[in-house]
């Protein structure tokens, strides 16, 4: 979870519970494809550590 600045304020481990908003990425971060995954109130990106982005609206 970010902060309006972008800085990160809080990581959850693959184990904890996550706000609604954030579970609908929950499955995209958890695959080993992407560095990481962007969520949204109406789409997820996922990025590969190569800058490749899939976008998953919804």
């Amino acid at each position: 979870m970010l902060d309006r600045a972008g800085n990160i304020i809080q990581h959850y481990k693959s184990f904890e519970s996550l706000p609604p908003l954030l579970a609908k990425g929950r499955a995209l971060a958890m695959h080993g494809q992407y560095a990481f995954v962007e969520v949204y109130l109406d789409k997820v990106i996922a990025v590969t550590s190569s800058g490749d982005t899939s976008i998953v609206k919804g």
